[in-house]
């Protein structure tokens, strides 16, 4: 696993974070990023937040699975450290790329990390799969007062905006202009983004075309995970009948 500095230089997750996670480090991670102070109480708002996230349920009942890092063998100690990893880098409020192939949790680590800005942070955040987005874009041509400049706007607001499967692109000129339009608007504001795909760095640079990647490589990091999957085989094939 190894992130990518500013400087293009890579650096291994393993040398720039300890070998070993506790519960009191993790703790101290989270309580350390800055908490928004209300100026008056509105207690309801996290919990909406959270609620309309987008976090699919699926991975909002995984959160509630995940072993302490004090319990964690060696494959989610990894996890630990890359999720501390993307949160330290998104605090950047740029453009995160979290690569790795499937199973191996990335749409977990966004989960855990929205769900702490929704309610801990109270900055509203959303997770989107980049094909929903381009898949509302074309919807909208065909209804009354919406465009895509009116969901592209919605998609800037967020503190955070999560795409997950970027891999998942048919690499035409309208997607690669719509992402583009989307991360430079962003990225004007000084609002981080988080890509996740299930590419490696060479192919994914590729893939989101050279504005992305030029903002990726001017004020971006990418963190690559490169443990197993959590996915064990599932033994709901019971025998084969010919």
């Amino acid at each position: 696993m190894e992130t990518r500095s500013n400087n293009d230089k890579p650096t291994r997750l393993d040398e720039s974070l300890p070998k070993i996670l506790s519960s009191d480090e993790v703790t101290a991670y989270f309580q350390s990023m800055p908490v928004a102070t209300p100026e008056w109480d509105y207690a309801e708002l996290p919990r909406r937040y959270w609620t309309h996230s987008g976090v699919p349920q699926l991975h909002v009942e995984g959160l509630r699975r995940i072993a302490e890092p004090d319990d964690a063998d060696e494959r989610a100690a990894k996890w630990w450290r890359a999720l501390i990893a993307v949160g330290k880098a998104l605090d950047s409020n740029g453009i995160v790329a979290l690569l790795g192939n499937r199973g191996c949790g990335k749409t977990q680590i966004a989960s855990k990390i929205i769900q702490d800005n929704c309610l801990r942070r109270r900055v509203p955040s959303i997770y989107r799969r980049l094909g929903d987005v381009y898949g509302d874009i074309r919807a909208a041509y065909n209804i009354r007062g919406l465009s895509e400049a009116s969901i592209l706007d919605r998609l800037a607001r967020y503190g955070l905006l999560v795409l997950d499967e970027c891999h998942e692109r048919a690499g035409s000129d309208f997607e690669a202009r719509t992402l583009a339009r989307l991360i430079d608007s962003r990225y004007t504001v000084m609002k981080p983004t988080l890509l996740i795909s299930n590419e490696m760095p060479d192919a994914f640079t590729e893939s989101m075309g050279p504005s992305v990647a030029d903002r990726l490589r001017e004020n971006g990091k990418v963190i690559v995970c490169r443990w197993t999957s959590f996915r064990e085989p599932q033994d709901s094939v019971i025998g084969m009948i010919e």
